[in-house]
């Protein structure tokens, strides 16, 4: 969770957003607001699928 504007979590979320939606016009006031917000990044790594195939 987001607890200060310059953490890894809001450092992530800055990433997430630069991929996403490309540059903010204000990062500041982006990093109070995932800090205000309690916001966090969610990430996993997939190690297995399961289904099926066409064929």
């Amino acid at each position: 969770m987001a607890h200060d504007p310059h953490d890894a979590t809001v450092d992530a979320l800055v990433e997430h957003f630069r991929v996403a939606n490309g540059e903010h016009d204000d990062w500041d006031a982006f990093r109070a607001a995932m800090v205000r917000d309690q916001r966090l990044l969610l990430t996993f790594t997939v190690t297995h699928a399961y289904g099926w195939t066409a064929g």
